[in-house]
């Protein structure tokens, strides 16, 4: 090759691929969304795992959030923890509405009240008793097992799952007994 022609060549071959890379970027785009749209999903076990996946309730700070089959458990597990996060969700006004299993805990838990307040709250339609729960908030819905021996929550990050499971609790709701 000539000596004139090899810059020649070598900006032809940058042109080249410039609109390569510009033909690449809608596609790199659009995967790019797609992965976006996928679910974000953790898992936390134990004490501290539970301790951790409720602050960031708190963190989020969202003005308000919907808990059903709740009935109580928790409270035997993190007593002291879950007073001072109540106090700190009243604090930061942030409003709740529980749908609380019927059980003698959950009764119990409702009749002592003052981390109650900014709550509204209903019981399932027919007795029913289960130490997993569900809380939904923002775009997160949080599964919670609050077992004495291996507590555990998994949380999920999606926009379309949160609104599917807001759905079934304003079903769940409208059914609910107060």
């Amino acid at each position: 090759i000539e000596p004139d022609k090899i810059l020649e060549k070598f900006k032809e071959q940058k042109v080249n691929e410039e609109e390569a890379i510009k033909k690449l970027i809608p596609e790199l785009s659009k995967i790019q969304g797609l992965s976006d749209k996928k679910a974000k999903i953790e898992i936390f076990e134990g004490k501290e795992g539970m301790k951790t996946v409720m602050s960031r309730i708190l963190k989020d700070n969202p003005q308000e959030f919907f808990v059903y089959g709740s009935s109580g458990v928790g409270y035997k597990l993190l007593p002291f923890y879950l007073e001072h996060w109540h106090k700190q969700r009243i604090k930061q006004k942030m409003k709740m509405k529980v749908i609380y299993n019927q059980s003698a805990e959950s009764k119990e838990r409702v009749e002592e009240g003052p981390s109650l307040k900014l709550s509204e709250i209903k019981f399932f339609p027919a007795p029913h008793h289960s130490p997993s729960g569900t809380i939904i908030y923002g775009d997160k819905v949080l599964i919670t097992l609050w077992n004495l021996e291996f507590p555990l929550a998994i949380s999920i990050e999606s926009k379309e799952i949160t609104e599917n499971y807001k759905d079934y609790f304003e079903v769940i709701w409208r059914v609910a007994k107060k």
